[in-house]
């Protein structure tokens, strides 16, 4: 394992440690609270969009394309 390799490794491993501890605490990780605010944002735009608008997913014409 290169030294990069072996560093970015150890950065993971000490980020998962400290969630761990965290989460131990019963508190929630601010990485998981901004996502959560995030999730309802996007929530909360899509119940506001205009049905008439293109929808994001895929349709007919393009599935079958494939």
């Amino acid at each position: 394992m290169r030294h990069a390799e072996r560093e970015e490794q150890r950065h993971l491993d000490l980020k998962n440690d400290f969630y761990a501890e965290v989460r131990a605490r019963g508190q929630t990780p601010h990485s998981e609270i901004r996502l959560r605010r995030q999730i309802v944002k996007l929530k909360e735009l899509r119940a506001r969009t205009p049905p008439s608008w293109p929808s994001c997913g895929p349709t007919s014409s393009t599935s079958s394309a494939l």
